[in-house]
């Protein structure tokens, strides 16, 4: 679903690395896929994005969207990290601990 990219930057983007579960693929690098949602409840996707090699590649599609962007590099919390230009904390309400910091999420 593709929606325009609206004047002010809205919603959230979560990023994620792709995992691919058949045995040809071990050993290849990671995949990247993410989408853009409204921040809303209930919550609606407002642009799948196009999947990235490079996860900075993809920080970019995310700031170009969305104040907040959450990258997940593993398979729990200790790999999320905020890269949008307002630091993502644990809960959505903006309290609790604030994520790590993505690196180089001030340059991206």
């Amino acid at each position: 679903m593709a929606a325009s990219k609206p004047g002010a930057l809205t919603g959230l983007v979560h990023i994620s690395v792709a995992y691919d579960p058949r045995p040809e693929a071990v050993g290849r690098p990671a995949r990247y896929t993410g989408h853009w949602e409204d921040g809303k409840v209930p919550v609606r996707i407002l642009e799948e994005g196009p999947g990235w090699d490079d996860p900075d590649d993809a920080v970019v599609w995310g700031r170009a969207r969305a104040p907040i962007v959450l990258i997940r590099t593993g398979p729990d919390e200790t790999s999320i990290y905020s890269a949008g230009t307002t630091r993502a904390t644990r809960r959505a309400d903006g309290t609790g601990e604030p994520y790590p910091e993505w690196p180089g999420a001030s340059a991206a």
